[in-house]
Order: C-alpha cells, then sequence, then structure tokens
C-alpha cells in the first residue's frame, strides 16, 4: 500500500516541465503562497486518493526542516512531509549548507518520503549552480527518502494551481507499463517529453516486414542481429523486442556500444567502441542470465570510414564471447537469457568476414519503395507503401501539424497530395518521422515549404547543418560540444580525447568562457538548446529529473551527428574562433581538460588548411605541457592512416621535442603503443612510424619502445634496409641494449647469424648491470619457447649458470610459466634453481606457479560443463601444484558460514591432510589466514613444518595480520630463527616484504622494524632502509633501478612492488588488460593458455 500510494503522489505532482525562463516568476511567489496553493492542489485530488490523506501545516517545525505533512492513515501508514525553498531561500549564499542542516534536523520528526521544492530562478547563473549541485549531491548519495521537485516542474505545478483537476491525466500517470519499462531503462526523462517516441512506443511501433523471422530467431535461439541501412528503425525495433520480454517477466538491459557498465553500477566508465579488453566484455556477463535480455546497440562501430576501415581482428568486438556465456547460462529449468544486436549493413558486412557465425542470426531489414507482397518476409522490403500509410497516420497523432487540420475541400486535397508525397518519397520510419516533426508549424498554404521539408527530410543531415548555421554562435557551440565528446565518462572515438572531471554544462561554460563570450548569454543558450530539441538530444544517464546538467547526453541518432560534422566543415568561422584562442589558452592555463579535449577537432584538421594546421600544432608543441602532448600523440597516432603527410611530418616533431626524451617517456611511448596497433599499414611505413620514435632521446625501457624492435626482429627478411640499419644502430647505445633484448630472444630463429651471435654475448656477460638485460633475455626466451631451436634453448641453460643470483632468480621464476611445457633436462634445471640454488627462488617460483594454476582452475570452473569431475581430477591430480590450487579455490569459493556440499568437504579434508611440499605451503597458508579452520582441523598447524616453499606463502600471510593478530607474534619469532639457519635470503625477502608493507600492518609489526633498526644486524638494517627508499620513490611514480643489491633483489622476491608502471597487452581475439609490469609474463602465458592465438608482443 505504502508503494501504491507513494506512486499516486508522484502523479500528482509531476505535471510537467516549464521552460527555464518561466522561472523568473519565481521572484514574485512567496514561501507561504506556494505552500497554500500545493496544499490546495493536493486537496482538489480527493477522487484520486485510495485513502484520504490529513493535511498539517506545521509551522514550529520549520526549523527541522519540515513546512507541512501530509498523512494518508493507511495500514500502515503513509506519511510525506514537504519542504519549500523560495526564491529568497535560493538568493542566501548560504544555501547549501542551510539545507543540508534542515534535511539532517528532518530525521528527527517520522516520514516516509521527504519532498524538496525548490522555487529557483534558473536563467540565474547563481541558482542553477546550486540547484544543480544540490541534485547531484542527492543523486550520487544514498538518499532514496529524498524527492526533489525541481524548478522547472515546481513552477509547472504552480501554473496547475488555479486549473481544473484532471483526474483521468493523474491515473494514464499511474500506468505502469511503458512507464516503468523506461525507468529500468534509465530513460524516465522520456515520459516528461510529450513528442518522445520511446515513450509512445505502444501508440508509435509499426514492426517491419521482417519482425516474425527476428521474433522467431530470437526465441529459438536467444540471440539475434538486426542488420540495416540508416533510419530504418534497428534501434526502435530492438527496444520493442525489450518492452514484449519486459511484459513477460524479463529484466531488460540496453547497453551503448560507447559504454559499458560496472557490475553493481550504472555508471558507464569504459569505451567499447574499439579495442575491447576483457573486463569490457565479461562486464557484460552480468546481463547475460536467465530471465535478462540484453540490447547492445552497434558494437561493431557506426558506418563511417574511419570505423569501416578500423574493422579488423585485433579491434572487432566479441560477440561470439556473449554467444558463449549464452550457451553456458541457457538451461530448460530458467527463462533462458536473450541477447539482441543492432548493427548497419557496412560495418556489419565487414564484421562476417571476421565472424561468419554470426550469419545464421542476422535478420536483414531491406529498404524501398516497394516490395513483393508474397514470399518469404526475409526478402520483403521492411516499410512497404501500405505499412509507411500507418506509420504516417502514427506521427500525425502525435505531432498533429499545424498543415493537417485545415477541413475545406480545396485543403483536403492539398492535404491528400502532401501525404501521398511524403509517403511515396520517404521509405524509412524516421525520415517519415522527421518530416512530421520538421513540419509541425508549417501552414497548408506553404505548400512549396512542405515540399521542401520532405526533400530535406531525405537528407536530414545537410538541412539539420544548415539549421545550425543560422542559431547564434553560443547555441551552436552546445552542438559542437554535444558532437566532439558527448559528455560522456571515456572516450568516444579513438581520436577524441578524454576528460571526466566536469559535468557537460561545466564544460561549455568553460569554452564559453575561452572565447570570451558572456556566461549569462552562454547559460541562457545551453538551456535553450537542450529544452528546445528534445527530439534531437538525448538525455540518458543522470537525468531522472531532466535537468539540463545530466551526466550523459548524446544525438538520438547518428544523422545529427552528421549534420554537426557537416556544419562546421562549412563553417570554418567557428573552428577559427576556437583555434585562434588556443595559444592564449595554454599560455594562461597550461594542461587545462578543456585544451586538451579540443585536440577531437583534429579530425577537421585533416579537411583544413595546411597552415592552420601547421599553426595549431605548433600551439600545442610550445605548451610545454606532458600532459597535453601525451594526448596529442594518441589523436595523431591513430589518425596516421586517415591522413596526409603532413601529420606524419608532425609525429617527427612530436616524439622528437624535448620534453619527449628521456626515460619513460609518457609521450612518445603513448606514440609507439598507439601506433603499433597499426597492424594493416604497409610495413615499410610501420617501420618508419615506429622508429621514428627512437631516433631522439635516450629511451632506458617500457613496453612501447620493445614494439619496433620486434617489429624489425620478427620481419627482419621483410622490412627495409634502413629498418635493419636502425636495429644495429641502436644496439650500439648502451641503453638501448636492455630494451632491445627481449626481442633479439623472442625472435632468436628469425636473425641472421651476426644478431644471433651478438644475442649469445649478451647472455654470457656477468657485470654489475647485467642483470637487466639478462632479464629482458629471459622474457623474450619465455616467450617465444615452444618454436625455438637448440641454440636458442641454449641461453636458457647459459642463463640458469650466471653469477648473477637475481638473473637465476628471475630465471627459475619466468620459468614457471612455462612449467607443463618443459623437457625433461630443463624441468631438471628448474628443480635446481628452486630447491638448490641459494636465491629467492623459493618464495618467487613457488609461490607464482600456485598463483597461475589457481587462475586457470577458476576460469576453467566457469565454462565446465561437469563441474563434480573437474573438481575431483584437480584435487587427485598427480601435480601438487594443482593440487594446492585446487585447495585455495575451494575453501575460497565456501559461502560464509556455511559448509559446502559432500564432495567438496571431503576433497578439502584430504587437502589439508595432504604431506606434499607445496600442498602444505599452501595448508600452513589457509590455517594462519582461515581461523575457523584451526578448529575444524585442530592440530594440522602444529603438524606443518615452516620449511621454505611454505614461505612462498608466508611472505603474503603478512599482510593479513591485521585481521589475525593472534599469529603476529608467532610470525615475527619465525622470522627471527629462519635468520639463524641457512634460509639467509628467505629472512631478507619476509624483512623486506614487512617493510615495505609496514604502512598496512598493525602496529606490533611497526614496532618489530623499529625494534630492528635500532638493534638488528647491519645487513637487516640495509634492507629496511632500502625497502623504505624503494616505497618512497614508488608514491613519486619514478622507475626503480638503483644500484642497490636489495632494490634489485625484490625483482626475484614479489614481483609486484618494482615497478609501479602500468601496461597492456593485447591478443588477436581483441582483447585488451592492464597488468603491472613486473608482472607481465604471468598474463602473457595465462593468457595463451586461454587463447592459443595470442598475438606476439
Amino acid at each position: 500500500m505504502k508503494q501504491y500510494i507513494h506512486k499516486q503522489l508522484d502523479a500528482v505532482l509531476n505535471v510537467g516541465f516549464a521552460p527555464s525562463k518561466a522561472t523568473q516568476g519565481f521572484q514574485k511567489v512567496g514561501h507561504d503562497e506556494y505552500i497554500e496553493g500545493l496544499q490546495d492542489w493536493l486537496r482538489n485530488h480527493q477522487g484520486l486518493w485510495t485513502v484520504q490523506p490529513n493535511l498539517s501545516t506545521l509551522q514550529s517545525l520549520k526549523d527541522r526542516g519540515v513546512d507541512f505533512k501530509v498523512d494518508f492513515p493507511s495500514s500502515p501508514s503513509y506519511v510525506a512531509v514537504f519542504q519549500v525553498k523560495s526564491h529568497g531561500d535560493l538568493s542566501d549564499k548560504e544555501f547549501s549548507s542551510k539545507l543540508w542542516q534542515q534535511i539532517g534536523q528532518s530525521g528527527s520528526y517520522k516520514f516516509d518520503q521527504l519532498y524538496i521544492i525548490l522555487c529557483g530562478d534558473l536563467t540565474n547563473p547563481s541558482h542553477y549552480q546550486k540547484v544543480n549541485g544540490f541534485v547531484a549531491t542527492v543523486e550520487q548519495g544514498d538518499y532514496p527518502w529524498i524527492t526533489i521537485i525541481s524548478p522547472r516542474q515546481a513552477w509547472q505545478l504552480y501554473s496547475s494551481f488555479n486549473q481544473p483537476v484532471d483526474l483521468d491525466k493523474v491515473r494514464g500517470r499511474l500506468t505502469v507499463s511503458v512507464s516503468e519499462f523506461l525507468m529500468k531503462l534509465n530513460r524516465s526523462q522520456e515520459l516528461h517529453n510529450p513528442h518522445s517516441i520511446l515513450a509512445n512506443l505502444e501508440k508509435l511501433y509499426v514492426p517491419p516486414a521482417q519482425y516474425p523471422a527476428i521474433r522467431e530467431t530470437l526465441k529459438t535461439k536467444g540471440f539475434v542481429v538486426i542488420v540495416g541501412d540508416p533510419q530504418l528503425g534497428k534501434t526502435y525495433t530492438a527496444i520493442n523486442l525489450l518492452y514484449e520480454y519486459y511484459l513477460q517477466g524479463y529484466e531488460p538491459h540496453w547497453v551503448l556500444a560507447r559504454n559499458v557498465f560496472k557490475s553493481g553500477d550504472e555508471t558507464p566508465i569504459q569505451e567499447v567502441y574499439h579495442n575491447q579488453g576483457l573486463e569490457d566484455v565479461f562486464s557484460l556477463e552480468r546481463f547475460i542470465r536467465p530471465n535478462h535480455i540484453l540490447y547492445l546497440e552497434d558494437p561493431f562501430g557506426s558506418a563511417s570510414k574511419q570505423d569501416l576501415e578500423l574493422v579488423n581482428e585485433k579491434n572487432l568486438f566479441k560477440v561470439t564471447l556473449l554467444l558463449d556465456i549464452y550457451k553456458s547460462r541457457s538451461s530448460d529449468d530458467t527463462p533462458p537469457p536473450k541477447i539482441v544486436v543492432t548493427s548497419r549493413s557496412a560495418i556489419f558486412r565487414q564484421a562476417l568476414k571476421l565472424q561468419p557465425e554470426l550469419e545464421k542470426n542476422a535478420i536483414w531489414l531491406r529498404v524501398g519503395d516497394n516490395g513483393e507482397e508474397s514470399g518469404d518476409d526475409k526478402d520483403k522490403v521492411s516499410y512497404s507503401f501500405s505499412e509507411r500509410v500507418q506509420l504516417a497516420e502514427k506521427y500525425e497523432h502525435l505531432y498533429q501539424p499545424t498543415w493537417l487540420k485545415e477541413t475545406s475541400a480545396e485543403a483536403i486535397e492539398k492535404l491528400e497530395y502532401i501525404l501521398s508525397l511524403a509517403i511515396s518519397t520517404l521509405w524509412t520510419p524516421h525520415s517519415l518521422q522527421i518530416f512530421f516533426q520538421r513540419s509541425t508549424n508549417i501552414t497548408l498554404d506553404k505548400q512549396e515549404n512542405l515540399e521542401q521539408c520532405i526533400t530535406e527530410s531525405l537528407n536530414i543531415a545537410e538541412a539539420f547543418a544548415k539549421e545550425i548555421a543560422l542559431l547564434p554562435l553560443s547555441e551552436q557551440l552546445v552542438f559542437v560540444i554535444i558532437y566532439l565528446i558527448n559528455f560522456q565518462k571515456a572516450n568516444r572515438k579513438p581520436w577524441q580525447s578524454q576528460f571526466s572531471e566536469f559535468s557537460g554544462y561545466e564544460r561549455y561554460i568553460a569554452l564559453i568562457q575561452t572565447l570570451d563570450e558572456d556566461e549569462e548569454v552562454g547559460h541562457l543558450a545551453w538551456q535553450e538548446v537542450i529544452e528546445n530539441y528534445p527530439g534531437i538530444i538525448e538525455l540518458i544517464e543522470g537525468s531522472k529529473d531532466n535537468w539540463p546538467n545530466p551526466t550523459f547526453i548524446r544525438f538520438r541518432h547518428p544523422v545529427y551527428e552528421n549534420a554537426v560534422s557537416k556544419f562546421l566543415s562549412n563553417n570554418p568561422v567557428v573552428l577559427d574562433r576556437i583555434f585562434a584562442r588556443i595559444p592564449a589558452l595554454l599560455q594562461t592555463t597550461p594542461g587545462t581538460h578543456l585544451a586538451r579535449n579540443l585536440i577531437g577537432l583534429v579530425r577537421h584538421w585533416h579537411h583544413a588548411d595546411p597552415a592552420k594546421e601547421a599553426k595549431i600544432f605548433t600551439s600545442f608543441l610550445n605548451s610545454n605541457d606532458v600532459t597535453l602532448l601525451t594526448e596529442l600523440a594518441k589523436v595523431y597516432a591513430v589518425a596516421v592512416p586517415f591522413v596526409r603527410d603532413v601529420v606524419k611530418s608532425a609525429i617527427r616533431q612530436l616524439v622528437s621535442h624535448p620534453l619527449a626524451r628521456g626515460h619513460y617517456n609518457p609521450i612518445r611511448t603513448t606514440f609507439i603503443e598507439t601506433a603499433h596497433q597499426l597492424i594493416d599499414m604497409p610495413m615499410d611505413q610501420r617501420c618508419e612510424i615506429l622508429l621514428t620514435g627512437l631516433d631522439n632521446g635516450s629511451f632506458l625501457t617500457g613496453l612501447g619502445t620493445y614494439r619496433p624492435y620486434d617489429l624489425v626482429c620478427r620481419h627482419y627478411n621483410e622490412v627495409t634496409e634502413e629498418a635493419r640499419e636502425h636495429l644495429k644502430h641502436h644496439l650500439n647505445q648502451s641503453d638501448a641494449t636492455q630494451v632491445a633484448a627481449r626481442s633479439l630472444a623472442n625472435y632468436f630463429d628469425h636473425l641472421p647469424k651476426e644478431l644471433q651471435e651478438y644475442t649469445e654475448n649478451l647472455a654470457t656477460t656477468t657485470t654489475f648491470s647485467s642483470y637487466l638485460p639478462h632479464k629482458e633475455l629471459i622474457s623474450g626466451l619465455i616467450l617465444g619457447f615452444g618454436r625455438f631451436n637448440n641454440d636458442a634453448r641454449h641461453l636458457i641453460r647459459v642463463l640458469s649458470n650466471s653469477q648473477d643470483f637475481k638473473t637465476r632468480a628471475y630465471l627459475a621464476s619466468a620459468l614457471v610459466l612455462i612449467y607443463d611445457q618443459l623437457d625433461e633436462e630443463l624441468l631438471d634445471l628448474w628443480h635446481h634453481l628452486a630447491h638448490e640454488d641459494i636465491s629467492p627462488v623459493a618464495v618467487a617460483a613457488a609461490s607464482r606457479i600456485i598463483e597461475l594454476k589457481t587462475q586457470g582452475i577458476r576460469l576453467e570452473m566457469l565454462k565446465n560443463n561437469n563441474l563434480p569431475d573437474f573438481t575431483w581430477q584437480c584435487a587427485r591430480s598427480s601435480d601438487q601444484f594443482i593440487r594446492a590450487a585446487m585447495l585455495t579455490v575451494l575453501l575460497d569459493n565456501r559461502k560464509e558460514g556455511h559448509k559446502s556440499d559432500p564432495l567438496v568437504e571431503t576433497l578439502i579434508k584430504e587437502l589439508i591432510h595432504d604431506d606434499a611440499e607445496v600442498v602444505r605451503a599452501a595448508t600452513l597458508y589457509h590455517l594462519l589466514t582461515k581461523t575457523e579452520l584451526q578448529s575444524e582441523f585442530p592440530g594440522r598447524l602444529d603438524a606443518l613444518t615452516m620449511d621454505d616453499t611454505a614461505y612462498a606463502q608466508l611472505s603474503k600471510l603478512i599482510v593479513y595480520t591485521n585481521q589475525a593478530p593472534d599469529v603476529t607474534q608467532a610470525l615475527s619469532n619465525e622470522v627471527e630463527t629462519i635468520r639463524d639457519t641457512d634460509s639467509k635470503f628467505l629472512h631478507n625477502a619476509l624483512v623486506f616484504h614487512i617493510s615495505v608493507q609496514s604502512s598496512f600492518l598493525s602496529s606490533s609489526w611497526q614496532t618489530w622494524l623499529t625494534e630492528q633498526l635500532e638493534h638488528g644486524d647491519p645487513e637487516t638494517v640495509a634492507i629496511i632502509q632500502s625497502s623504505k627508499q624503494l616505497h618512497n620513490t614508488q608514491r613519486k611514480s619514478r622507475p626503480i633501478f638503483e644500484p642497490d643489491w636489495f632494490l634489485d633483489y625484490a625483482n626475484g622476491v614479489d614481483t609486484i612492488w618494482c615497478q609501479p608502471k602500468r601496461n597492456t597487452f593485447q591478443t588477436s581475439t581483441g582483447y585488451w588488460v592492464s597488468v603491472s609490469k613486473v608482472d607481465e609474463l604471468n598474463l602473457v602465458f595465462h593468457m595463451r593458455q586461454q587463447f592459443p592465438d595470442y598475438l606476439e608482443c
């Protein structure tokens, strides 16, 4: 009952939205006047209420945040309280703090819902910002008990106080079907737009001829791709499918191709337009479950030239992966998940070349004047003449154009002519809709205007571009801003820059200020565009109250994006105004977000005067802003295949810029990484571009710098002679040796004899600084393992005998990644390193192999249909690393406070009593971190030996001692014990680990470290001091290669802390994953196990 009363109250209060200008009227409306009118309005709806309310003015409670209350004496009772904030209240400088204070005070009064009515003047920028700030805070916080009535709603409601009450209209707002459906899709603001095609879905939708086939495909196969040319109604058809399934009890999800949603959060956070990552695909996974239907809009991209050229194996969205998830989650016991995808014809034809299996699920919409009236529905024209007549009738009722209201005989003849001309000329639902929408205010006597409107509806992009050109500059800039950045929290397209710290309104106002325009004029222009173009601009996320400042805004159809693009191309004066201000802006506010996002205009520079482009580019270079130049590097790198030679020249200037030199430089690294993705470029062009990035300045390390060497080494016989000379030239530079080492080893078999000899000499060299090249050699050998000849494998044996223990430690740790592929000789070599060599291998090797096996088991369990058998096989495996990993998985999957099924419990018991060395290590770790296991398996902890392998797990345990304080002292005693044994290196490793993590550990560990610094042996003191230096260096985000062996020692002991830099790896299946740089090999081989076609780094 409470929920229904709440709906009734909302329906009475939400009577629509007034224009922002109308809110100026609140200057003359007093606080008490509004309250009295509102109370009368509520009393006048007595015929609506299921339970008649009692209204009470509570003047004595004003100081507690309540003006009056409405009490519904139902069972249980429902109480709503109201707080009205007048024009004067919003003019108060302390408005926000006072309002939140009153909200806090209102908590002393028992109520179900607090309605806050804001009577502010939205034409006043100060009021606008205050209202917007308050609304944003409420929406972002956890305040479901607060309902805000915005100034536009409040004025529309005030204007209704003296109007007759229309109870039927209010009851109409109480209908649950479409309105609740749109709320599910975060499109509730559509309900306030009387011309919204979404809100009028039931009245407007006319299915295409292929609809039965689409519906049947979705029903029987669970997945359908709706393909067609622009404006054929693909999206509208998909939404209608969602609505049909919603009425059957399905949970609908509409995901734009540009965004995915973090699990448990409805905020768009990441780009899925191109270069999708594992997290992108699997974040959609939560929508693919029984009784859910997912609509994925245009996942392959739009039909722009750039999108068509970018459709290739490496960046095509893998819809087939969603199908795999669908198959694994379909059963006969529950309603199966459903997936709907839309795609433009041109893009889908390209996608089919790479995912041909999609063809069997594709239904093509077809455009034409008329089609076959018999035969297969799939072959018919989607909207024949008769169906377009239906559409025209529906749009006539929706828009009620002036020219259709004439009733004379002469007028009827003209009407029939115009209607016949429109239906015969306009073959798609969208073009018909545009005609009726744009002709709303045209009278019938302006027949030539109606005919022109029909012609313009055929090419709406051209017509709308002309319409924008007639608007004031401030309003033109609103469309430009929406077009360039779309106000998303992620990049919309590769050449557009990202920023996420400003709201859409703030970004627009910043641009107005940049152009020296009047801020108040810009403020009104923003509102004019947002309010006057609801059929073109769609407010989605965070705009449930239809504020002119949504967190997500877009054009309703790509045709409007094309229109703004045409407008910019046809009106260079607008770009000139922006360009002219960029140099001054960069001088006054270097690093501004606005300037970085203006780089998005690069797509228009390519059609402009080269001299103009050079001038703007020079202004960016002269800004000396590393962040700005890094953004520019991304833009130019991606733009290379599509632009003229002047851009390639600019690239050379960019990477040779003084700020693009030095170690880990983000400008050149970003450029090289991005440019390397352009695998479709001719080889000579790729070599030229990539190697340009190495010509100037020194490059110490960085994943991006490996890529030019990878390219040349992998294709040594194909690349230009110039590229080969580049490689040899760089090998003569000492700082390039370690960077090139990985590529030399990875593609050893591709190299000529002289470079193979160079690589072998590098492996046998042992100097103070040899560890870093050795580390890269090992990385390359591991990456290329499986295709090497005996000469390359010989390098592994050479490195295992290195006099540098850090080299041996890293080799043993890396060999873990190919543990299952090692032959008998190399397996013996690894066991020698792991158990006999005095190095941190026991920590590095054993710990990493258990982690790797654990990840593999978890992934396999997600997709394995015979889970009990798989679990049994892992738990009884002859490989003790797999058994240790299985124990970890079984214990982690246990429900909190509950036992698992008997099979799992049996296996847990077996594994905890397993005496294999590695399984004992895992058991020790779990017994110490999960105290409930100690009572479940009494005595087992005492029976375990703190051997070397156990400490591989114990090193991770340190960070858990806050949750298990009772073992803290025991652990510190064990560390002391180890120091007095032969496990000197393990002692050093644990001391280092404790010291680096000290800020996260309990106070007893802090005390222990202090005691060690004061009374410990010199070596322990040196380790602690070095770890502190490492920790401080990390916080400054600088590379860490100091000439102190304790720092390098950490590379072998714990590969998490040494380098805070983040990098990305890519597979040819289109996945992207971010990983810490030192742990990159873990990822490579994990991905290779899951995806054999892993693209070589």
